[in-house]
């Protein structure tokens, strides 16, 4: 079985007017990988491939040190509240060697538990146009998996070994 794993977080359904700036921007690029997996596993349906989005926590780590003043004394403030970079890797861990996830591809986890992502994550006409929008800007139209993922992930280096089984002329 093959697994997609994508991070997102909490942060990803903070409202914009309360946030606002970078920290909106962030929290916006957590909702697209929220999306991306829902519209992903719909078109890798039948593939024997399985997607996931999990939300690590707030972890103790060197995010965000490069950013400035300002950013290095909020994460200073944040590290007294953040969980261990090994606590943080738990549902990770958990989702890639669980073999309890049969059919629970595309679910949304924190620490190991199925969470129901926002009103705006479930939005599947949004979540079909960021899948557009983003073939768009990458050159790309209905990403085949033989003329586009497999030579793409033999640039960098994976073998037909690390890369799931696809029948036909999957599309994803």
């Amino acid at each position: 079985m093959s697994i997609v794993l994508i991070t997102a977080e909490h942060l990803y359904s903070f409202p914009q007017n309360f946030i606002g700036g970078p920290t909106f921007r962030y929290a916006e690029t957590k909702l697209a990988n929220i999306q991306f997996i829902s519209e992903l596993v719909r078109r890798l349906e039948g593939t024997g491939v399985s997607a996931y989005c999990f939300d690590p926590g707030l972890v103790s780590t060197n995010f965000n040190q490069n950013n400035g003043l300002l950013a290095r004394m909020t994460m200073a403030v944040m590290k007294m509240f953040s969980r261990s970079p090994e606590k943080g890797a738990e549902t990770l861990v958990w989702l890639a060697d669980s073999d309890e996830m049969t059919g629970h591809n595309g679910f949304y986890y924190t620490d190991m538990q199925t969470t129901i992502p926002s009103v705006p994550a479930q939005n599947l006409d949004t979540t079909k146009r960021l899948w557009m929008v983003s073939e768009e800007q990458i050159g790309i139209q209905s990403l085949n998996i033989h003329t586009t993922i497999l030579p793409l992930a033999e640039k960098v280096g994976l073998t037909s070994v690390d890369l799931p089984h696809f029948h036909g002329g999957n599309e994803v």
